[in-house]
Parts: structure tokens; sequence; C-alpha cells
């Protein structure tokens, strides 16, 4: 069953049907008690297709979601929680994202940074920049050597007009990763932000 299904997963990314592959692959896994592989899937399932059918009852605390019955304790991570909220923000579920970043955000064992990231996120793909930027900005100090909280300031310093920050986050996201496909994507929107900004030479 694993060699058919892996053999159309492959083939049907594009195609309605690919949830359903994804669902399949993951059951396989658990029978054959290869748990690490069968969270990948279930992972997929998570940050991809969060409004499908298969997955419409699932909440943004992955280790509590029931997947046939049963607790699947895979541990969803900041960059599957993110990807989330922005699919269902992109499908027009944005109550629905906002609904699970407060539950989120009662979570005391998460640190305040890591709540405050999602928080973000969110505001930034509502068209809320101004907010995401202030609630960012606190943590400036104690975080700007980490690469994705740089870009998200970027990001959201971009869509407030603070074009020196924004170009300043992304070039030190570069730094951090200079050898990078990520890294190199950060140098390239510093640039093109100071070409927005008639920046030419910074450009």
């Amino acid at each position: 069953a694993y060699k058919h299904f892996k053999f159309i997963e492959r083939r049907w990314r594009s195609k309605p049907e690919y949830p359903g592959v994804l669902w399949h692959l993951a059951e396989i896994e658990i029978l054959r008690r290869r748990k690490w592989r069968a969270c990948r899937y279930v992972r997929k399932l998570y940050n991809r297709f969060p409004n499908h059918e298969l997955t419409k009852d699932w909440e943004i605390d992955l280790g509590k979601v029931k997947f046939n019955g049963r607790t699947t304790k895979c541990v969803a991570t900041l960059s599957d929680q993110k990807k989330r909220i922005r699919r269902m923000q992109w499908n027009g579920f944005a109550d629905r994202a906002k609904a699970e970043i407060t539950s989120l955000k009662m979570n005391e064992k998460l640190s305040q940074f890591y709540r405050d990231q999602l928080e973000a996120e969110y505001l930034v793909n509502e068209g809320q920049a101004f907010e995401a930027k202030a609630i960012l900005v606190k943590h400036y100090k104690v975080h700007n050597t980490s690469f994705d909280y740089l870009n998200l300031l970027a990001k959201a310093s971009a869509r407030t007009g603070d074009f020196d920050l924004a170009v300043g986050s992304y070039y030190k996201a570069y730094r951090l990763l200079p050898k990078y496909r990520r890294g190199r994507k950060a140098l390239f929107r510093a640039a093109f932000l100071s070409y927005q900004n008639q920046d030419y030479d910074g450009a």
C-alpha cells in the first residue's frame, strides 16, 4: 500500500484528491510503527489543508488532534502554525484563524515571544501592519538574531512604510544565513525595497 500511495503522492499534488492520499499515507505509517513519518504527513494536512473535510475539526494544538480516533501526539513547529493561519486567511476563514490565535495566546506553556509572532503574522495578513509592528518591535533587543523574527518584522515594517527598518531587518536576516536560499531571498527583498525607496546605490 505504501508503494502505491507514495507513487501517486508525487503525481497528485495539484489534485483535489491529494489530502486523501496524505491521510492514507499517515495511516499506513502508523501501522508500520513509523510515527515520525506519520507525523510528517499529518503536519502536511495540518498546515496545507486546514479547511478540508478531513481536517475541519482539527485545532491549532496538533498534539491534541484526533487521527482515526487516537491523539496524534505530533508536534507542530512555529512555521507549521504560521502556514496554517495563512492558509485559513487565504481561504476566507479569517474568523477561525483568529479564534485559534486567541486560544493559543491563553497557552502559558508557550513563550510570549512565540505567541506574539503568531499574532503578528495574523495581523500582517489581515492588513493590520501597524499593530503587528508594534507587537514585534518590543522583542527586537532580545531576538534580533532570529531569522524568522527578522523576516516578519521586515514584512510588517515594509507595509507601514518604514523602509529603513525593513531593509535593515532583511539584510540582517541575510547575514544570518548567507549560504542558504532563504538568506539569499532576504537579501533580494532588501535590495528590492531599497530600489522602491529610490536608494539605487543601496539596491
